[in-house]
């Protein structure tokens, strides 16, 4: 196996980040374990090119390079407080500003904006040893869980947050958001974004926002390029996962799963 960063898992590492969903981790130890045993070769920190895979003499190189974001064309998306929600979610991003907007409401915009927020409120177990030791009046403690010291607000010209996230926890996660005071808006269109403001179109008209950080999370793009330069090399190539098309993790597994069984 070749990867060229420094850590397995891809986007598993993006997905176990928002509060609530860090056992996506096992995913990651549960596989490297089964490799292991198995007695798989883990190059990391390599980029497969077709001179290493002619090298190889490989039967069939299977493809999983993933996705990166999708990016849209809008004035200001080039200025310095714009920034992907992948990046965030990687904490590759050490300035948030006080007034947030993330721009799309699917699932990566929604758990971007609940992982902003709770940077900034006290953790479960704080709370806990809190209400526990009565060191605080109950009704302030539990304020410090829904006061993020933020206003963050997801915006969607979709008329529904949160779409590809399964119903089991859609709920919760949009509870959440409401609890700690994000701002969830529908049928709305960033226009326009300023040094310290966007600029939005709604139902009722325009209207422009505070903003000092911008949080892009407007979907994800198939990396393949190996692929078609790995067929043209005339090596047989079987591509998975989001390098074929994104979608839900769970099904990117079943696929890789499925591939492996035909092979």
């Amino acid at each position: 196996m070749y990867e060229k960063e420094s850590v397995l898992g891809g986007q598993v590492n993006l997905a176990k980040t928002p509060p609530g969903k860090e056992e996506f981790e096992r995913i990651i130890h549960s596989m490297e374990q089964r490799m292991k045993n198995r007695g798989v070769r883990v190059q990391l920190q390599t980029e497969l090119t077709p001179k290493h895979a002619e090298q190889e003499r490989p039967d069939v190189v299977v493809v999983a390079t993933g996705a990166v974001p999708t990016t849209i064309d809008v004035p200001g998306c080039d200025k310095s407080h714009v920034v992907e929600a992948w990046d965030v979610l990687s904490q590759k991003v050490y300035d948030i500003g006080r007034n947030v907007v993330v721009v799309g409401g699917n699932a990566t915009g929604c758990e971007t904006a609940l992982f902003i927020a709770h940077m900034d409120i006290i953790d479960p177990k704080t709370y806990t040893f809190i209400m526990f030791h009565g060191a605080e009046d109950p009704e302030f403690a539990t304020s410090l869980l829904h006061k993020p010291g933020r206003r963050i607000t997801v915006i969607d010209m979709i008329p529904r947050l949160a779409e590809n996230v399964g119903n089991t926890a859609r709920w919760s996660l949009l509870k959440s958001l409401r609890l700690l005071g994000v701002q969830l808006r529908t049928k709305t269109k960033l226009v326009q974004i300023e040094d310290d403001s966007v600029l939005l179109e709604t139902e009722q008209g325009t209207e422009k926002i505070p903003a000092d950080t911008v949080v892009m999370a407007v979907g994800a793009q198939s990396v393949n390029s190996l692929a078609k330069r790995l067929e043209d090399s005339g090596i047989p190539v079987i591509t998975i996962g989001d390098a074929k098309s994104p979608r839900k993790i769970t099904e990117a597994i079943k696929e890789g799963f499925q591939e492996a069984l035909n092979i």
